[in-house]
């Protein structure tokens, strides 16, 4: 039975998302479970769950191989 694994990146609790993504796919990391808890990874408002930025968000990760 195949397993897959999942990486948060509350791992790099003080770093932007930007570093957490880059230094997870450099590490090649293929599945990630983003972290949205207020104080980890930046500041966030309700406007950043939004379909758009949902898409924007997966976008990233597809094009960084995660």
């Amino acid at each position: 039975m195949k397993k897959t694994v999942s990486v948060s990146t509350a791992i790099y609790d003080g770093y932007d998302t930007d570093t957490a993504l880059n230094e997870l796919a450099k590490a090649g990391v293929h599945y990630v479970e983003p972290a949205f808890i207020q104080g980890y990874m930046g500041d966030f408002t309700e406007a950043d769950f939004s379909d758009q930025k949902a898409t924007a968000f997966r976008k990233r990760l597809d094009n960084m191989g995660l």
